[in-house]
């Protein structure tokens, strides 16, 4: 035979470049036309394990796509619309519909003509785009097109192994032994790194497989590093991300790694069994790359409690140490004293944050975080004097502790709070901006010379000063100042008005716990645990 490597090199090449352009068309065309389906699966049909197994399997079945899907369940746990365990399961389940494209190769190649039909589904499916791009019928016409130039490159890469398998003989691949497997399966990885598809190299694969270029144990070693190479777009996806974005993204590397080693290592023994069921080496290589994902699934869905919890002790970011109560738990629950002392240390901890806030010592993206950080820790403080209260508890600790809730839910409000910036004119804002720091900093209860006295004459003394202000403002209404701009530095000023009252009150209600005797005619008025702390009458 003589061999023509240009016109062979050409075919092989231009057959995977019609391959991936099919399956980008594809994946595109199907993400566009079936978007907010999708949206709403991901989004609704994960409540509990099996339906996210599912879910993950029908979306990404749909977009043939497992990199997509993966990277869009990143983005999900990024906007909070998803858990870490819901995200797990849904990237198992997206391992397992990846498969469904070597099995779309496998089946195709072999009981159709790709020919036939190839050319008519792109010409269809540019006629749909090219009448209705920017309509859904656009989009299915993308798709269409992507599933005809996915069989024609099928069809190139047929004909292109063709050649190929009547010069190689496969009994001289090392496709034999645990060394030429681990060398097949490192071609899977860097073939999934090229095309970014792990999905696109299991049906180059099978392919191959069905020319009889790759045979069936070098093919099976292939897929297997193929559907570990995938994780590097998860990986990349993840860069910058939440910490649970990246806990999302060390779970699909965990899982196709694991179920890279289980397979590997099992490979002879699957192999066997594989071919029980069929020896067409197309089919087989297919349902090996389902079997395995499948193989992965049972392994690990036993321990999907476990790696949570593993991968949540991962990744912390600041915020999320921030939140987490450090002087809080049930030993220390046991001993009321010991817990009034716990709870002391985190009031002052959520205030210390809360305060920070207020004066403005953190902006931007950090503030919000740092806003979600007192917010957390704020409900484990509820939550830890609510389990509390279910405890024999003496008299004394039965008074303190509903303070101990209106305190924490103070300063949670502070901490959200996020007043309008405004430059108050005039002796009188310049008076209340310096009232209204100097009543935080003296409400601030971590400072060893707070006195409970003095905070409330601080805040007595920035209510004055924003009587002040606020009668200045009104009395200065003219061509100088628009009802709008009145109306923004009023609401800001009154903002921070209740930013101090709050701080204030917070630090009232904190009294008892340090020790701080409460001026008699500033006894707190009675009050139950469940108010609104948002409410207009704060106490």
């Amino acid at each position: 035979m003589v061999l023509d490597l240009p016109a062979m090199t050409g075919s092989l090449l231009g057959g995977i470049g019609l391959f991936l352009l099919g399956m980008w068309l594809m994946t595109d065309g199907l993400k566009h036309a079936a978007g907010d389906a999708l949206h709403d699966i991901l989004q609704t049909g994960t409540s509990t394990p099996l339906r996210g197994l599912a879910a993950g399997f029908a979306v990404t079945a749909m977009v043939q796509s497992s990199t997509a899907i993966t990277v869009a369940t990143i983005g999900f746990v990024n906007a909070g619309l998803l858990n870490l365990v819901q995200a797990i399961w849904v990237i198992f389940g997206a391992n397992i519909g990846a498969t469904m494209t070597g099995w779309l190769a496998a089946v195709i190649g072999l009981k159709l003509k790709i020919e036939l039909f190839a050319m008519p589904l792109i010409g269809i499916g540019m006629l749909l785009r090219l009448t209705g791009s920017d309509r859904p019928r656009g989009a299915w016409g993308v798709a269409l097109t992507g599933f005809g130039c996915f069989f024609a490159g099928i069809a190139a890469l047929q004909q292109a192994f063709g050649t190929i398998a009547g010069l190689v003989d496969p009994e001289m691949l090392p496709s034999q032994g645990w060394l030429g497997r681990l060398i097949f399966a490192g071609l899977g990885v860097a073939l999934t790194a090229l095309t970014q598809s792990s999905s696109a190299t299991s049906a180059i694969t099978v392919t191959a497989a069905m020319t009889g270029t790759l045979p069936l144990e070098a093919a099976a070693a292939v897929v297997i590093g193929a559907n570990f190479g995938t994780t590097s777009t998860a990986l990349m996806a993840a860069i910058g991300a939440t910490p649970n974005a990246r806990r999302s993204a060390a779970a699909h590397v965990l899982f196709n790694l694991i179920t890279a080693i289980a397979t590997y290592l099992l490979l002879p023994w699957l192999l066997a069994t594989i071919r029980l069921v069929t020896t067409e080496p197309a089919l087989a290589t297919a349902l090996f790359h389902t079997l395995f994902n499948i193989l992965g699934v049972v392994l690990l869905a036993p321990a999907v409690p476990q790696l949570a919890a593993f991968l949540r002790s991962r990744f912390r970011s600041a915020e999320e140490d921030l939140a987490k109560p450090r002087h809080l738990d049930p030993t220390v629950a046991v001993v009321p004293a010991l817990a009034l002392d716990g709870l002391r240390l985190e009031l002052q901890r959520l205030g210390s944050m809360a305060l920070e806030i207020a004066r403005g010592e953190v902006t931007g993206s950090q503030r919000q975080r740092r806003s979600q950080a007192a917010a957390g820790l704020a409900n484990a403080i509820m939550e830890f004097v609510l389990r509390l209260q279910r405890s024999d508890l003496s008299e004394h600790v039965v008074r303190v502790l509903p303070g101990v809730l209106r305190a924490a839910q103070h300063y949670q409000a502070i901490a959200a709070a996020d007043p309008e910036p405004a430059d108050h004119p005039g002796a009188a804002g310049r008076d209340f901006e310096e009232a209204w720091r100097a009543a935080l900093r003296a409400a601030d209860t971590t400072r060893p010379e707070f006195d409970l006295a003095a905070a409330m004459q601080a805040g007595d003394s920035c209510e004055a000063a924003y009587q002040r202000l606020k009668a200045g403002l009104l009395e200065a209404t003219g061509p100088d100042l628009s009802a709008a701009r009145l109306d923004r530095l009023l609401t800001a000023a009154a903002a921070r008005r209740d930013l101090v009252e709050r701080a204030v009150k917070a630090a009232r209600r904190m009294a008892p716990l340090l020790g701080a005797p409460q001026p008699a005619a500033a006894a707190p008025a009675p009050e139950t645990a469940g108010e609104d702390p948002a409410a207009s009458s704060i106490s």
